[in-house]
């Protein structure tokens, strides 16, 4: 026999998720797999997650980026004062 485990992870918006129902549906999914079976289908955690924590599980588990983008950098300018030689380089008149 071989064990096979999965994991499930469901970020709602703030609409409730009815994990009961979420756990029934996967033990009914997991009956249909043909062959004898045992499946063990249980609700392990429920987090709530803040702005960041969202944005943090989005790039770690889905490689999604939700963070706002950053404006672009203005690029400097350098100006530098250039002295003329060409003023002293002329003769003098008298």
């Amino acid at each position: 026999m071989q064990k096979f485990t999965f994991t499930v992870e469901i970020v709602s918006d703030g609409h409730e998720v009815d994990v009961i129902d979420v756990r029934q549906r996967l033990s009914k999914a997991v009956r249909g797999v043909h062959g004898r079976t045992y499946d063990a289908v249980n609700i392990d955690d429920i987090t709530d997650l803040g702005t960041q924590g969202l944005k943090v599980w989005a790039k770690r588990r889905m490689g999604v980026s939700l963070a706002n983008p950053k404006p672009p950098k203005k690029k400097k300018v350098k100006v530098e004062a250039v002295e003329t030689v060409e003023e002293a380089s002329q003769p003098v008149e008298a």
